[in-house]
């Protein structure tokens, strides 16, 4: 399919809807996230604006506390988030299933290896070389594996090859052969290169093109006397599509030029209903419909001019928003709408006088707030009742409020007592850890009363989790520790950090998870670097490989045995 380049900060959010439905239906997981992952990032921008705002408005309110504060978006956020879900859910399939195949190459290739050391290990026959030769296609047609198991499947294959032409004399013959060989692939996809340089569809020309020259370059040496002649040949196929892919971008210049004049021509439109105005309901919804039929026409307009299209957007957007301002200024004046407006008050009004007395401080604070909220979404009501209905909505409100904040002065005296008495700890804390001698429960133990103290003042916080950050530092610098005891304090340090933090319980059960996958993942990680070094242990030429591949066993078990020790204190947490 062909596809353009899409300028995804120009976007507002009903456009950024509107594209990501467009591959609602995409199999290709990477056409997926091209278009989803930019087109999340900047609908999030835009989201977070519009949260910005409304939190702003919403703090000028008397009593008003952000921890309240509560903007789950509109109906387009909703429904974005929805084909994002199906989206990000469809991409991952696709990137499993691709994990899948890699894992099943990497079997395909681990099978080939061993038939290989089976047929060098084996008597010579006269079928032993195409036995070989046949391997090698099987190696050649095998995809991608793990990335992590790249260097090793090379290194062992290429190894084994060694020994087996090393043993018979025709070496050199059957690499000359393969040069041969490859020189006749590299013929075809030359010839191949040639003929997609008349394909009309250029993004797809560009897309073969890459494969070829990924393929050209997998396919190993050809003969010198033929190397650059080739090359060239294969170049000039490449520079043919490279020159018609200039001539589509200056087309699609044209076409995006034309595009930004029909937007144009939308534009003034739109400008004339702007400036509609008129007493008739029946009138505003006739314009309306005819607004969102020049929407319509926008959206299929086609892309324009990048430079452009950020004031070409903004243009039509404003003044979109202005003619459907204008209509909500019409709807609001109507005086059926403010006598039920009164209506819906008083029922506001019902509901917080029954809500004033609350104790339950927390949850009566969010429903407050709420009605706060639709009271003023509601919109006005008659002059003579607006004075009236006001004074008793706020005096239920101010009475809350009120003794929420007499509760509040309490519980931030609490707070100040439990800052006193974590400065307290953390001072005998720095004192013990300067006079370790090398037994850390009685860190181990203060650490755990600073942890079981209670909330300190909000402002208060970030100072004094610095301080205690500062405090269990000092642990590297005592030269009377070991390094395990340094790693040993630091590990319960993030442990009791995770405890007292919230939903403690699962969080530690994650992070035992996450070190058990880490050393299952070491111990797979060893168990192939013995079996790698027990390929190559007849192989005078690996030295180097087997020097490399002693010294990873190496470092995968210090760090096996340091995560064992970890998880060792998250079970005994």
């Amino acid at each position: 399919t062909e596809e353009i380049e899409v300028d995804f900060q120009t976007l507002n959010k009903e456009e950024l809807l509107q594209l990501v439905l467009t591959i609602k239906d995409e199999s290709d997981g990477k056409r997926i996230d091209k278009i989803l992952k930019p087109a999340k990032t900047r609908f999030d921008e835009l989201f977070h604006a519009e949260r910005t705002e409304k939190l702003n408005a919403f703090l000028k309110e008397e009593g008003a506390d952000e921890d309240d504060f509560d903007y789950p978006g509109d109906e387009i956020d909703h429904s974005f988030r929805e084909v994002n879900k199906s989206l990000r859910k469809r991409r991952n399939e696709y990137f499993k299933n691709l994990d899948k195949e890699r894992e099943s190459n990497l079997q395909i290739k681990n099978q080939i290896l061993e038939d290989l050391r089976n047929l060098i290990d084996g008597e010579e026959t006269n079928s032993s070389i195409n036995a070989v030769k046949e391997l090698q296609k099987k190696w050649k047609e095998a995809g991608p594996v793990p990335g992590n198991y790249n260097q090793t499947l090379w290194a062992s294959y290429n190894a084994l090859l060694d020994r087996f032409y090393d043993a018979r004399s025709i070496y050199f013959e059957l690499k000359d052969l393969d040069r041969k060989v490859n020189l006749g692939l590299k013929i075809k996809i030359v010839e191949q290169a040639e003929e997609i340089g008349n394909t009309e569809n250029i993004q797809e020309a560009i897309k073969l093109l890459n494969e070829l020259h990924e393929e050209f370059r997998s396919i190993g040496p050809v003969p010198r006397d033929d190397q650059e002649a080739l090359w060239q040949r294969f170049k000039a196929a490449s520079d043919v599509i490279y020159e018609n892919r200039k001539e589509y971008l200056v087309e699609l210049k044209k076409e995006q030029v034309a595009n930004s004049e029909k937007k144009l021509a939308l534009i003034e439109e739109l400008k004339i209903l702007n400036d509609f105005a008129s007493d008739k309901i029946s009138d505003w919804n006739k314009k309306t419909k005819e607004v969102q039929q020049l929407q319509d026409k926008w959206k299929v307009s086609g892309s324009v001019p990048r430079e452009q299209s950020k004031s070409i957007n903004k243009e039509f957007w404003k003044l979109y928003k202005g003619f459907f301002n204008n209509k909500g200024s019409f709807f609001k004046k109507l005086g059926s709408k403010r006598e039920e407006n009164l209506l819906l008050k008083q029922e506001l009004v019902a509901k917080v006088e029954a809500l004033k007395e609350s104790e339950d401080f927390d949850r009566t604070s969010f429903e407050l707030k709420k009605l706060q909220n639709r009271w003023r979404e509601i919109g006005p009501v008659t002059d003579k009742e607006n004075q009236a209905i006001y004074g008793k909505f706020k005096a239920a409100c101010d009475h809350f409020f009120e003794k929420l904040r007499a509760n509040r002065g309490e519980q931030e005296k609490e707070h100040q007592i439990n800052l006193d008495k974590k400065q307290e700890v953390l001072d005998k804390l720095q004192t013990a850890i300067g006079s370790c001698e090398g037994d850390l429960d009685p860190l181990y133990e203060l650490v755990d009363q600073f942890q079981k103290i209670g909330f300190v003042p909000r402002n208060s916080v970030k100072k004094i989790q610095k301080k205690f950050d500062q405090v269990t530092d000092e642990v590297s610098e005592n030269p009377k520790l070991t390094d395990i005891q340094k790693a040993d304090f630091k590990v319960a340090i993030e442990i009791s950090k995770i405890k007292s933090g919230p939903r403690n319980n699962g969080r530690v059960s994650s992070k035992e998870g996450s070190v058990r996958r880490q050393i299952e993942q070491l111990d797979r990680d060893i168990n192939t670097y013995q079996t790698n070094m027990d390929f190559l242990a007849n192989s005078k030429a690996a030295d180097a490989l087997k020097e490399d591949l002693n010294n990873k066993i190496h470092q995968s078990t210090l760090q096996m045995d340091a995560l064992k020790r970890q998880l060792k204190q998250l079970r005994e947490s």
